[in-house]
Protein backbone atom coordinates (compact mmCIF):
# COMPACT_ATOMS: atom_id res chain seq x y z
CA UNK A 1 0.00 0.00 0.00
CA UNK A 2 1.64 3.72 -0.57
CA UNK A 3 0.90 6.74 0.89
CA UNK A 4 -1.79 7.76 -1.42
CA UNK A 5 -3.72 4.17 -0.72
CA UNK A 6 -2.93 4.27 2.61
CA UNK A 7 -4.69 8.01 3.06
CA UNK A 8 -7.84 6.63 0.90
CA UNK A 9 -7.93 4.09 2.96
CA UNK A 10 -8.45 6.18 6.45
CA UNK A 11 -10.72 8.91 4.82
CA UNK A 12 -12.80 6.01 3.33
CA UNK A 13 -13.19 4.05 6.77
CA UNK A 14 -13.79 7.87 8.18
CA UNK A 15 -16.71 8.49 5.61
CA UNK A 16 -18.64 5.18 6.23
CA UNK A 17 -18.36 5.42 10.10
CA UNK A 18 -20.11 9.06 9.24
CA UNK A 19 -22.77 7.60 6.59
CA UNK A 20 -23.66 5.03 8.66
CA UNK A 21 -24.20 7.62 11.30
CA UNK A 22 -26.04 9.90 8.63
CA UNK A 23 -27.84 7.08 7.55
CA UNK A 24 -29.01 6.13 10.82
CA UNK A 25 -30.36 9.30 11.65
CA UNK A 26 -32.22 9.70 8.47
CA UNK A 27 -33.97 6.44 9.08
CA UNK A 28 -34.91 7.39 12.51
CA UNK A 29 -36.36 10.93 11.33
CA UNK A 30 -38.25 9.00 9.10
CA UNK A 31 -39.76 6.08 11.47
CA UNK A 32 -40.89 9.24 13.95
CA UNK A 33 -42.18 11.85 11.53
CA UNK A 34 -44.22 8.95 9.03
CA UNK A 35 -45.77 8.10 12.29
CA UNK A 36 -44.47 4.21 11.79
CA UNK A 37 -42.88 4.27 15.23
CA UNK A 38 -44.03 6.42 18.20
CA UNK A 39 -41.76 7.19 20.88
CA UNK A 40 -42.61 4.89 24.21
CA UNK A 41 -40.37 5.95 26.92
CA UNK A 42 -40.69 9.71 26.89
CA UNK A 43 -40.56 9.53 31.06
CA UNK A 44 -37.50 8.46 30.83
CA UNK A 45 -36.03 11.22 28.81
CA UNK A 46 -34.23 13.06 31.75
CA UNK A 47 -32.39 9.58 32.57
CA UNK A 48 -30.94 8.99 29.30
CA UNK A 49 -30.14 12.45 28.85
CA UNK A 50 -27.48 11.50 32.08
CA UNK A 51 -27.21 8.14 30.13
CA UNK A 52 -25.79 9.82 27.00
CA UNK A 53 -23.48 12.61 28.43
CA UNK A 54 -21.96 10.14 30.19
CA UNK A 55 -21.25 7.92 27.36
CA UNK A 56 -20.62 10.74 25.12
CA UNK A 57 -18.00 11.65 27.86
CA UNK A 58 -16.57 8.23 28.31
CA UNK A 59 -16.11 7.65 24.59
CA UNK A 60 -14.33 10.85 23.63
CA UNK A 61 -11.88 10.86 26.82
CA UNK A 62 -11.35 6.50 26.57
CA UNK A 63 -10.71 7.02 22.91
CA UNK A 64 -8.19 10.26 23.31
CA UNK A 65 -6.62 8.25 26.55
CA UNK A 66 -6.34 5.12 24.53
CA UNK A 67 -4.92 7.45 21.27
CA UNK A 68 -2.58 8.86 23.46
CA UNK A 69 -1.17 5.87 25.17
CA UNK A 70 -0.68 3.98 22.07
CA UNK A 71 0.70 6.66 20.16
CA UNK A 72 3.36 6.76 22.78
CA UNK A 73 4.26 3.04 21.98
CA UNK A 74 4.15 4.16 18.41
CA UNK A 75 7.07 6.50 18.58
CA UNK A 76 8.73 4.16 20.05
CA UNK A 77 8.89 2.35 17.25
CA UNK A 78 12.28 2.70 14.27
CA UNK A 79 10.28 1.78 11.67
CA UNK A 80 7.60 4.35 10.14
CA UNK A 81 5.81 1.56 7.96
CA UNK A 82 5.05 -0.17 11.40
CA UNK A 83 4.46 2.71 12.81
CA UNK A 84 1.67 3.65 10.57
CA UNK A 85 0.20 0.50 10.13
CA UNK A 86 -0.51 0.79 13.92
CA UNK A 87 -1.63 4.00 13.92
CA UNK A 88 -4.35 2.68 11.75
CA UNK A 89 -5.46 0.57 14.04
CA UNK A 90 -5.94 3.14 16.43
CA UNK A 91 -7.46 5.77 14.64
CA UNK A 92 -9.94 3.40 13.50
CA UNK A 93 -10.58 2.44 17.60
CA UNK A 94 -11.04 6.32 18.46
CA UNK A 95 -13.51 6.83 15.88
CA UNK A 96 -15.55 4.13 16.97
CA UNK A 97 -15.63 4.73 20.68
CA UNK A 98 -17.09 8.06 19.39
CA UNK A 99 -19.74 6.77 17.02
CA UNK A 100 -20.87 3.98 19.86
CA UNK A 101 -22.64 7.16 22.01
CA UNK A 102 -23.34 8.45 18.46
CA UNK A 103 -25.73 5.62 17.86
CA UNK A 104 -26.94 5.37 21.51
CA UNK A 105 -27.98 8.95 21.39
CA UNK A 106 -30.02 8.23 18.51
CA UNK A 107 -31.50 5.66 19.86
CA UNK A 108 -32.74 7.46 23.06
CA UNK A 109 -34.35 9.97 20.02
CA UNK A 110 -35.99 7.25 18.96
CA UNK A 111 -37.40 5.95 22.02
CA UNK A 112 -38.39 9.27 23.66
CA UNK A 113 -38.77 11.50 20.38
CA UNK A 114 -36.88 14.17 22.39
CA UNK A 115 -35.02 16.41 20.05
CA UNK A 116 -32.15 16.99 22.55
CA UNK A 117 -30.86 13.48 21.40
CA UNK A 118 -30.84 14.22 18.24
CA UNK A 119 -29.12 17.66 18.68
CA UNK A 120 -26.18 15.65 20.81
CA UNK A 121 -26.27 13.32 17.70
CA UNK A 122 -25.52 16.10 14.98
CA UNK A 123 -23.37 17.65 17.10
CA UNK A 124 -20.99 14.35 17.89
CA UNK A 125 -21.03 13.73 13.75
CA UNK A 126 -19.67 17.50 13.69
CA UNK A 127 -16.99 16.32 16.18
CA UNK A 128 -16.59 13.43 13.96
CA UNK A 129 -16.00 15.22 11.03
CA UNK A 130 -13.34 17.09 12.79
CA UNK A 131 -10.99 13.79 13.70
CA UNK A 132 -11.03 13.20 10.42
CA UNK A 133 -6.89 11.39 9.97
CA UNK A 134 -4.78 13.86 7.50
CA UNK A 135 -1.65 13.53 6.89
CA UNK A 136 -0.75 16.61 9.03
CA UNK A 137 -2.21 15.21 11.88
CA UNK A 138 -0.47 12.04 11.60
CA UNK A 139 2.68 13.73 11.08
CA UNK A 140 2.53 15.70 13.82
CA UNK A 141 1.16 13.01 16.03
CA UNK A 142 4.39 10.74 15.31
CA UNK A 143 6.69 13.43 15.49
CA UNK A 144 8.19 12.15 12.35
CA UNK A 145 11.65 13.46 11.18
CA UNK A 146 12.32 15.81 7.97
CA UNK A 147 12.99 12.42 6.40
CA UNK A 148 9.90 10.66 6.92
CA UNK A 149 8.08 13.69 6.06
CA UNK A 150 9.60 13.88 2.73
CA UNK A 151 8.59 10.57 2.21
CA UNK A 152 4.92 10.97 2.78
CA UNK A 153 4.93 13.35 0.64
CA UNK A 154 5.54 11.14 -2.05
CA UNK A 155 2.28 9.42 -2.88
CA UNK A 156 4.12 6.60 -4.40
CA UNK A 157 6.04 5.96 -0.87
CA UNK A 158 5.44 2.61 -0.19
CA UNK A 159 4.24 2.41 3.59
CA UNK A 160 2.34 -0.95 4.37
Amino acid sequence: MNVKQYFGFLSIIHMALIAGQLVFIAVVLFLLSSGAWEAILVEKTNLFLIIIAVATAGGFYLGNFIYGKLLDSIKQLTDFKEQLAKLKVIIIMRLGLLEGPTFLSILFYLFTGSWYFMVFAVLLVLLFLKLKPNKEQIISDLELSDEIKKLLENPDTIVE
